[in-house]
């Protein structure tokens, strides 16, 4: 009994482990220092997320540093305030999934807390926490690109050192394909690793399909890391693919669409308009609906 007690806690312990590992969530980091480069201590540090409205607070250490983590992906607000200084707004920090953002050093101003510093034309933030290589397919490109199948992994197609093997398929409800059917920067397509909102989504029967498909439209952004990126991320040493899925809002929204491929909106191959069949001068087109 108590060898299968400890066997237990010891699988408890593994699982636990492997679950802490996933995630995609970010952080943002910086310093806030006054018009002379003084550091400012105890400063109050809000960053919001503007859809959701969700917050995280956070003081500055003594050195006048700050690190939020544990952020979703979305667009953020900062505030910071500080006795003696203004209130500084900084808008528009966009954050994506597992992006940790050094904003730098934050000037305040000296004045009173009821005055407002808004600033709103940020120059781009620099990762310089880590040195993955990385791109992000966002909502909107996805929304806005039109994609055959409606697979969103087609979108890695824009991601520079991804070359498909084969075309993708793709139906909701079904593991249709995945993560295989692309080498990235060399690496074979089975070694490609997914993951749905933070957990595992691969088929490891086939080593790379997936576990479960969703929709198109409900996917807010995929992040592929196609090289140097943290030792958190294991597994398998091709590229690691973080799909993340929309949530909910402070403002009611949604989508509607009919996703509409039939024969009769297509063209002849040329091979079957050359040959002819049963007294025909040509093939017909080869049947085909698609709805969606």
């Amino acid at each position: 009994m108590r060898k299968r007690m400890l066997g237990l806690a010891g699988a408890v312990c593994v699982f636990a482990a492997t679950i802490y590992g996933q995630t995609i969530t970010g952080q943002m980091s910086g310093r806030l220092v006054d018009q002379q480069g003084g550091v400012v201590v105890n400063a109050l540090v809000t960053v919001t997320e503007v859809a959701k409205k969700t917050a995280a607070t956070q003081h500055t250490s003594a050195n006048g540093d700050f690190t939020v983590a544990g952020l979703l992906p979305g667009t953020y607000t900062l505030v910071a305030e500080a006795p003696g200084f203004k209130k500084l707004t900084r808008t528009n920090i966009v954050l994506d999934a597992n992006d940790k953002l050094a904003l730098g050093d934050i000037q305040l101003q000296v004045g009173a807390v009821t005055d407002v510093v808004e600033v709103s034309a940020n120059a781009a933030v620099l990762q310089t926490e880590s040195v993955e290589r990385s791109a992000t397919i966002s909502g909107n490109q996805i929304e806005n690109l039109e994609t055959n199948g409606r697979n969103p992994l087609d979108m890695a197609k824009l991601v520079p050192g991804v070359n498909f093997t084969n075309g993708t398929t793709y139906a909701v409800g079904s593991s249709g394909t995945g993560a295989n059917q692309f080498s990235v920067n060399g690496a074979r397509p089975s070694q490609n690793q997914l993951s749905l909102n933070g957990i595992g989504n691969v088929d490891t029967g086939n080593n790379g399909g997936m576990n479960v498909s969703v929709s198109m439209d409900s996917v807010a952004e995929f992040k592929i890391l196609t090289g140097s990126y943290q030792a958190e991320y294991g597994r398998s040493v091709g590229a690691q693919i973080s799909v993340v899925t929309k949530s909910g809002s402070s403002q009611f929204h949604g989508s509607g669409y009919w996703y509409h491929r039939n024969d009769s909106l297509n063209a002849n191959t040329f091979l079957n308009n050359a040959r002819p069949s049963f007294g025909q001068t040509f093939l017909p087109r080869p049947l085909f609906r698609y709805n969606d």
